[in-house]
């Protein structure tokens, strides 16, 4: 039997060199070093079976860093930044069903488990090839049976978020600061508040729900560990597209502007819900938390201009009385403000923040 054993090992020496030419033969060579590895554990006590013992250990340790290697290089070759062409047509299928159920159901568990279709309420972009996708799973759960998967999982990280990061930059999502918030004339603002929720719901509904997908489909299984990757893969992300609502809570907010942070604080209102199905557990709390902090912001900030509205209100006191009859300009001014208020009631209900 450690003859045997031995002339296995030999046996898959020149296997564990070439991962890439035949991925299939490469794992059935670690499954029995593995095996001889345990016989040698198990049963043998003699000084022949050490040394065997220690060659087979030797080799494991080559095999699982060739393991890592080839899941690397698949990773690294078959993740690119989306195309823009890709996403937009995605964002098509997303705008036919706004009304359908959430993107994530109500049970966000594993997703290799169910189809995905049960799951996405519109078309999500393609991240990586199907083909790549059935090798890096089945590397990352050779990885999983042999206990070394934390080293995947930063080779995982590393590599995605960095995709990530690339497809927001290609769409035209970058970090902003306070300062060159207030350099942005109000004109110019209103068009990016615009630009803004439609990136929002292209991230979070579409780059953040595939990702998550992905992540998923990659490592199978329910483990705690693989939704701390999924976080610290899209955490950077989120806090460059959090950067532009924080940027204009920041900013000084004229009265007259109201509209800009209330539709700022319906989008990320209606996205909160997909934020926390994406975002399930508590291993994804802080993201969880940071876009809820943005949207309580919005609405403190909007709540604070009300306030400021009826500062100048008390502050500008009509001293003059119109002689025809007319309405007067600030009796004017204020009902048209109140009727505007009123008209988005539903969806800023900022009193209860």
């Amino acid at each position: 039997q450690a003859r045997r054993s031995r002339r296995a090992a030999a046996e898959h020496v020149i296997l564990l060199d070439r991962p890439n030419e035949d991925l299939n033969a490469y794992l059935e060579a670690i499954d029995k070093l593995t095996s001889v590895e345990y016989f040698f554990t198990s049963k043998i006590r003699c000084r022949v079976g050490n040394d065997v013992h220690e060659r087979v250990n030797e080799l494991l340790s080559k095999a699982i860093h060739g393991l890592e290697n080839e899941f690397h290089r698949l990773l690294t070759k078959c993740s690119k930044p989306v195309d823009l062409e890709n996403i937009f047509n995605c964002l098509s299928s997303l705008n036919r069903q706004l009304s359908s159920e959430d993107l994530i159901g109500p049970s966000a568990g594993d997703y290799s488990e169910a189809p995905l279709k049960q799951y996405a309420e519109c078309t999500l972009p393609t991240l990586v090839d199907p083909c790549y996708l059935t090798l890096l799973s089945k590397l990352a759960q050779k990885s999983i049976q042999l206990d070394c998967h934390q080293k995947f999982m930063e080779i995982y990280r590393e590599i995605r978020s960095s995709t990530l990061e690339r497809t927001l930059k290609r769409l035209g999502v970058e970090y902003v600061t306070k300062e060159e918030m207030q350099q942005v004339e109000a004109q110019s603002m209103e068009a990016k508040i615009a630009e803004w929720t439609q990136f929002s719901r292209i991230t979070v509904k579409l780059l953040f729900g595939a990702e998550r997908i992905l992540c998923d489909q990659v490592f199978e299984g329910k483990y705690t560990w693989k939704d701390h990757c999924f976080a610290e893969v899209t955490a950077k992300s989120l806090s460059i597209l959090l950067s532009f609502g924080d940027a204009v809570v920041q900013s000084q907010i004229l009265p007259d502007k109201l509209y800009i942070l209330l539709d700022m604080y319906k989008a990320t209102l209606e996205l909160q819900s997909k934020v926390d199905a994406i975002f399930e557990g508590n291993a994804c709390s802080e993201n969880q938390k940071s876009a809820l902090t943005l949207t309580k912001s919005l609405a403190q900030t909007a709540k604070k201009t009300i306030g400021d509205f009826m500062e100048y209100i008390l502050n500008h006191s009509v001293t003059s009385t119109t002689v025809d009859g007319a309405v007067h300009y600030m009796t004017s001014y204020v009902t048209d403000y109140i009727k505007f208020l009123f008209d988005y009631q539903t969806d800023a209900a900022i009193n209860h923040q």
